[in-house]
């Protein structure tokens, strides 16, 4: 049994109507999940003279539009898995906990100790983005999660676009699957065009990947 995330991140570009649109093509595509990358508060994550302030500052939805698009996922029969960027988004996002039905911890916040111990409260599956990290920094997170009652998921990948496949490593999905006896999925970045797409995926998953 496997589980498909479909992924928006940042494709949208600020363009709520493309967002939308892209819930129901995830529909269609008989997606299970429907990942959300949430960004609420700007200045605590970029500062103002970061080259790239102003074009990021364009791709930022409101709270209120968020929960459109929660409640239009989950209406239409899609579960919700949310990344929240950072303490502020991760704080709204709780809000609308009844909506969501998996957080994810991005590698750039492995290290946020404030967000870590906030979503350790959270009385739902964890996703942790190990395709960035270090078998020490996982490590390490691991141990800051261990006191919560959460299940973890492992999300093993490689972060480029597109992602060649002699350096995906797929044999990490075992390393991951026996090392920490949870469960593991996998985030594929290769080109659709590319012939091998369907392949990966499908070695993934007879290594043991469910997401």
């Amino acid at each position: 049994m496997y589980n498909i995330i479909a992924e928006t991140a940042f494709s949208h570009e600020g363009d709520f109507e493309y967002l939308l649109n892209q819930i129901d093509e995830a529909l269609k595509a008989k997606a299970d999940y429907i990942k959300f990358q949430v960004f609420i508060d700007l200045d605590q994550y970029i500062v103002p003279n970061h080259p790239s302030y102003d074009l990021v500052k364009n791709w930022i939805f409101s709270k209120l539009q968020w929960e459109v698009a929660f409640k239009s996922a989950k209406e239409k029969g899609l579960k919700v898995l949310a990344l929240p960027l950072n303490l502020s988004s991760l704080q709204f996002v709780f809000s609308q906990d009844n909506l969501i039905d998996i957080y994810e911890i991005h590698p750039v916040c492995f290290h946020d100790i404030h967000l870590i111990d906030y979503l350790k409260t959270a009385n739902k599956k964890i996703l942790i983005g190990v395709g960035g990290a270090t078998i020490d920094e996982i490590d390490a997170l691991i141990l800051k999660l261990e006191k919560s009652k959460n299940e973890i998921i492992m999300m093993h990948g490689f972060q480029s676009f597109p992602t060649q496949a002699t350096k995906l490593n797929l044999g990490k999905i075992r390393t991951f699957k026996d090392k920490y006896n949870c469960e593991v999925g996998y985030a594929d970045h290769s080109s659709f065009e590319d012939d091998s797409f369907k392949s990966l995926n499908s070695y993934a998953y007879c290594l043991g990947a469910s997401y």
